[in-house]
């Protein structure tokens, strides 16, 4: 499922729309990858889809540098991003996100306790 719409993908989890739709989605059994841009989308004149960087037409550029890929692994309870454990995702914006730590830990706080309960057992 695409999520096409206002960039509703974002570079920081905390304003990830798209990542907490796919959740809600996955938590109603929603069994499904799902995938959003973390910029504007336009339909180019040959029907591709594609971003503008800047106001000129010239600043087109492929739409693949800005797509998110998310899924989820029901059996691990494991999510991936752009085919990275979401784990990855969670501690690059701790390290590159001082401000946000309170959020991304609150946010998120279901899903480390699983980790670190998996790293416990083993």
């Amino acid at each position: 499922m695409v999520f096409v719409g206002c960039k509703l993908a974002s570079d920081n989890i905390i304003e990830d729309n798209a990542l907490k739709l796919s959740r809600a989605l996955w938590g109603q059994q929603f069994d499904a990858t799902t995938s959003a841009y973390t910029k504007n989308i336009y339909i180019s004149d040959s029907g591709h889809r594609v971003t503008k960087v800047g106001f000129l037409a010239s600043n087109i550029q492929h739409i693949a540098l800005y797509k998110k890929k998310y899924q989820y692994h029901r059996l691990s309870n494991t999510i991936y991003i752009n085919e990275e454990d979401y784990i990855s995702s969670i501690l690059n914006d701790l390290g590159n996100n001082y401000d946000l730590v309170n959020s991304i830990l609150s946010e998120n706080e279901f899903y480390l306790k699983n980790i670190f309960q998996i790293m416990k057992v083993i």
